[in-house]
């Protein structure tokens, strides 16, 4: 059977950088107009996915529905190779419940765009760290994975964003996310931005999420590896929101 091999490459000196590709079908699939799947479809996306060779299978917060919850479990006891990382609010009943189940790790979100702080959670950056950084101390604490993204990165202000980041990293995320989340992110963007990341924060992993509203997040998705992303986001055929996200076929070929 073809497997994906993770791609080293080097980044400077004598370092490498291995490339991960995580799979979120089971998370940003599902919120595809129309998209559902029963527990044995999600379970055989998974065993297909792990064939494969992805790194990561992202699965919805468990806090979100019972539903969520069993397929997060179940998919921690089938032995994939692949780790199973739950998307998680920066809230403190959601990082719970991810941390009750044999989850590998959270990937923890919090808007930092101006639009989502006005319009979603109403949040002043000051305040997005005071909720963020203990989480990310307590599940570190846990002995579990951690990834932090700015969801709607490209819509942030760069002083807020590198603030954001900055704090974040301080307090031991293993990766820092990069987010297009509406969309609007061109390939000369993605590739400026990621590589200030990667610049900026040497000691952890840089992660990209494109979405496809003007049919670039393939083309984005390239960008952030050429900019030196170690993660990147991808679904089966590119399902997902609105017009979805990178498709992992794509971008193996």
């Amino acid at each position: 059977m073809w497997r994906w091999h993770p791609r080293w490459r080097k980044i400077g000196g004598n370092d490498t950088m291995r490339l991960s590709i995580l799979d979120t079908t089971l998370r940003e699939g599902e919120q595809y107009s129309g998209a559902f799947f029963t527990l044995e479809q999600r379970l055989t996306i998974a065993r297909l996915l792990d064939a494969i060779g992805v790194t990561f299978i992202e699965v919805p917060s468990p806090i979100s529905s019972p539903g969520a919850q069993q397929t997060a479990r179940a998919l921690c006891e089938i032995g994939l190779r692949a780790h199973i990382v739950a998307h998680v609010r920066c809230v403190e009943a959601d990082v719970q419940a991810a941390l009750d189940l044999p989850v590998f790790g959270l990937d923890l979100f919090y808007g930092t765009s101006a639009e989502l702080r006005a319009f979603s959670h109403g949040r002043r950056i000051d305040r997005v760290l005071a909720e963020s950084v203990p989480l990310i101390q307590r599940v570190r604490d846990a002995g579990r994975y951690v990834r932090f993204s700015a969801e709607d990165a490209f819509r942030s202000d760069l002083v807020d964003l590198l603030t954001v980041f900055d704090a974040v990293v301080a307090a031991g995320v293993q990766r820092i996310g990069l987010p297009d989340t509406v969309g609007i992110a061109t390939p000369r963007k993605v590739e400026q931005l990621v590589r200030l990341c990667v610049e900026r924060y040497p000691q952890v992993g840089v992660e990209f999420h494109g979405h496809n509203d003007t049919g670039c997040a393939l083309a984005n998705t390239f960008a952030a590896l050429e900019a030196g992303a170690d993660c990147l986001d991808v679904t089966v055929m590119g399902i997902g929101e609105r017009n979805g996200i990178a498709s992992l076929s794509g971008l193996i070929a």
